[in-house]
């Protein structure tokens, strides 16, 4: 029995994971110095501009990692179910929404690389 296409879907799964982490961690950071940003902008003399350029960077770059992550994880987590695929679709749309559908879809991922990767190891 060859357990390399297993252990190619786990790392899978698991790059898929920690992408979608590092995409939920740097959007929360981003959205904050962000907003703090556009206050300052707004209250003081500064060009909104180069605001703007940050903010079209930032969205740009966290797009790429998003889709990275979900891509590689709708595509090789067989346990994460159509319910949820469906869920994260619609829910990315809604700003908040994502974040709390997003959050769940990583422990769904993620309970089911680390429990067979604890399972292979017995």
């Amino acid at each position: 029995m060859n357990d390399r296409p297993r252990a190619l879907h786990l790392k899978a799964c698991r790059f898929g994971v920690t992408v979608l982490k590092v995409f939920w961690w740097t959007t929360l950071v981003a959205v904050i110095a962000l907003a703090a940003a556009l206050a300052a902008v707004i209250a003081g003399p500064w060009p909104i501009g180069p605001w703007l350029g940050c903010t079209a960077v930032v969205a740009a770059v966290e797009t790429i990692v998003f889709w990275t992550g979900i891509v590689t994880v709708y595509l090789s987590s067989v346990q994460l179910g159509l319910k949820w695929r469906v869920i994260g679709a619609l829910c990315g749309w809604i700003p908040i929404a994502n974040l709390i559908a997003l959050r769940r879809i990583i422990r769904i991922v993620e309970r089911v690389w680390s429990g067979r990767r604890t399972a292979s190891s017995r």
